[in-house]
């Protein structure tokens, strides 16, 4: 690969721009790690009844359940089980497993594309941990509005990281390295399944994609791959279900139950290519405002360094130093920002850093732009821009925002832009220019989450009430309504007779926070969603095949004012007359940051009066009406 002029001078070390390129390096490192040490710290604070339950509810007895549509409840079970049910303990051995695999991609990326075999060290090993530990935080974009408890998103992006490092790895020689890449795949691919099934089967088709792009096509070796994600999900349904076909019973109900809550949601719409939602002349302005400034600033930035000039790339260093000391005062406390009213804007700024890092790119290497990447590099290029498709695909949120979640392979590709305007791979300074911009952002991002958690009307800094959540008592630091709620809730619901492991169908539509924090068992499924078209038929199918035994037994949580609540009809479909067979035990009033309304809603737990063979007999009645 050759070089022009002003890219060969990026080989020349100024003992000055030199020592402050190591300075930027060491602050933007040390900004890493004070942004994850900020998420372990306030990984005490905050609840979600609606998500994070249904994650709770899905780790803590995945086997109560016989149709579910994502695994993940069963690959982080154990995780639930090695640290006792312990909330804050769950998320940050999340947020460290998601930093680590993050570090360890960026750290092979950075050898792969900058120092790979026939490339000159000159870097180091120094420069690519610390450079990789730079990168590495934009992985925390899918802890989106705060939700960092283990769920299927993580998991599919840790299951997407794995991937991006085994097909680094993977050559079409049978080396260590390489044999170890085409293992990695096949555990990402199971991983992602696990998951996701439909992520999965994009990020198959992405990743065979760049395997014959970059010339690695080894049928051996992929069969390899292939036998590896078949045995484990082989090995999975066994310990799951005992069997093969009882496992895809399990998928296919789950499918099956999400076509009743969205009766036109059709596979097709899978394909699709959404806007990034942008509604109003306000949003529009600012959204370009951040694409612009983005833009220049990546642009400007890595031109100044890369120019070859002492005093040009001086002021580029000053500048990124400004940068990153900007990202580590935010997460210090040092300063604060406006509000961030829209997830947009930020994911607009993410998506311009590639398009700066072209801009730059073409202009450094005028002409011969793109007949200086390697075929590995761009291969490697557009696998990584699209792999933020496969996280999103099948899912029926906006396909940007939902990808967003794994912006990290977005800054990845960024720095692939970049390989011909640093021809002799000699040179990681204008590498940091994309990765501290996406490290400010994502700290940007997540300083808003926190100053406005999701369903939660305070920052998570301003919380003070220690309560205990669940059967293992799990103490995190929540707002003074949320703890009232919890713990009144907890008290009556003991004092009518309560127990741990009752059956409880949640009515409201949206609280399986509630049943997690009880400790009930939730009955059907981890959360009987409402707000869908098909909320009632799915709930209606749900309780219909619960056995009559537990439905004999199960207690009720209403809330007749809420907007996502199950209709009490529904409950018909196995005996149950809520107004006869129940009394009420409990009336909380509902955390405002758990609805929408202006004034608290109130819940109710209520308890069968009924004898329970009499339950039994009224609903196995029910059920042969049903089946005549």
């Amino acid at each position: 690969m050759s070089g022009n002029p002003q890219s060969s001078q990026l080989d020349v070390q100024r003992p000055e721009n030199h020592a402050l390129a190591w300075c930027v390096l060491a602050v933007a490192f040390l900004t890493s790690l004070a942004i994850t040490a900020w998420l372990l710290v306030r990984s005490h604070y905050g609840f979600d009844l609606q998500d994070e339950g249904f994650y709770l509810v899905s780790m803590a007895n995945p086997r109560d359940y016989a149709r579910t549509p994502t695994q993940f409840g069963f690959i982080y079970h154990w995780l639930y089980l090695l640290v006792r049910g312990d909330i804050a303990s769950l998320r940050q051995m999340n947020i460290l497993g998601t930093f680590g695999l993050a570090w360890l991609l960026a750290v092979v990326f950075l050898r792969q594309t900058f120092g790979g075999p026939g490339k000159n060290h000159a870097w180091g090993s120094l420069p690519m941990l610390m450079l990789g530990a730079v990168i590495a935080p934009t992985s925390y974009m899918v802890f989106t509005l705060w939700v960092s408890t283990p769920n299927y998103n993580t998991l599919n992006l840790q299951a997407l990281l794995l991937a991006g490092t085994a097909l680094l790895l993977a050559e079409t020689e049978s080396s260590r390295a390489s044999t170890t890449g085409w293992l990695l795949l096949g555990v990402a691919g199971w991983l992602s399944f696990m998951a996701k099934p439909t992520s999965a089967a994009a990020l198959g088709l992405l990743s065979l994609l760049y395997l014959v792009l970059a010339g690695k096509k080894n049928f051996r070796l992929l069969t390899v791959a292939i036998l590896t994600a078949s045995a484990l999900l082989a090995i999975s349904a066994w310990l799951m279900d005992g069997s093969i076909l009882v496992f895809f019973h399990r998928l296919k109900g789950g499918a099956e139950m999400w076509t009743l809550l969205q009766p036109k949601y059709e596979v097709a719409s899978m394909l699709r290519v959404d806007s990034l939602a942008i509604r109003g002349r306000g949003l529009l302005l600012k959204v370009l405002l951040a694409v612009t400034g983005e833009v220049a600033s990546v642009f400007g930035l890595i031109f100044l360094i890369a120019s070859g000039k002492r005093s040009l790339a001086l002021l580029g260093m000053t500048w990124l130093l400004a940068l990153v000391s900007t990202g580590l005062a935010l997460v210090l406390g040092i300063i604060s920002i406006p509000r961030i009213s829209t997830q947009q804007i930020v994911l607009a700024a993410f998506l311009a850093i590639p398009i700066g890092c072209v801009a730059v790119s073409i202009v450094l290497s005028h002409s011969k732009w793109f007949s200086r990447f390697s075929r590995a590099e761009w291969s490697m290029a557009i696998c990584f821009l699209l792999f933020p498709y496969a996280c999103a695909f099948g899912t029926d949120t906006n396909i940007w925002l939902a990808g967003s979640k794994a912006g990290i392979f977005w800054v990845l590709a960024s720095l692939i832009i970049l390989a011909p305007i640093i021809p002799t791979h000699v040179n990681w300074r204008p590498l940091l220019a994309p990765a501290a911009s996406a490290q400010l952002l994502i700290a940007v991002l997540l300083y808003g989450w926190m100053e406005e958690p999701a369903g939660q009307p305070q920052a998570l800094r301003l919380n003070q009430r220690v309560v205990p959540i669940g059967i293992h008592d799990s103490k995190l630091v929540v707002g003074d309504d949320m703890a009232d709620y919890l713990s009144r809730l907890k008290k009556l619901a003991g004092n009518a007779g309560f127990q741990p492991g009752t059956p409880l169908i949640d009515m409201t539509g949206y609280s399986p926070g509630a049943l997690y924090a009880l400790g009930a068992q939730s009955t059907g499924e981890p959360w009987i969603q409402g707000g869908y078209p098909g909320s009632d038929v799915a709930a209606a199918d749900i309780l219909t095949r619960v056995s009559c035994d537990e439905i004999a037994r199960t207690w009720l949580l209403v809330e007749d004012e809420s907007p996502f609540k199950i209709s009490r009809e529904v409950l018909q479909t196995v005996g149950i007359e809520s107004a006869q067979d129940f009394e009420p035990v409990a009336n909380v009033y509902v955390p405002r940051e758990n609805n929408n309304h202006s004034e608290l809603n109130t819940q109710q737990l209520l308890k069968p009066t009924r004898l329970p063979q009499n339950a039994k007999a009224a609903c196995l009645q029910q059920k042969a009406n049903i089946r005549k």
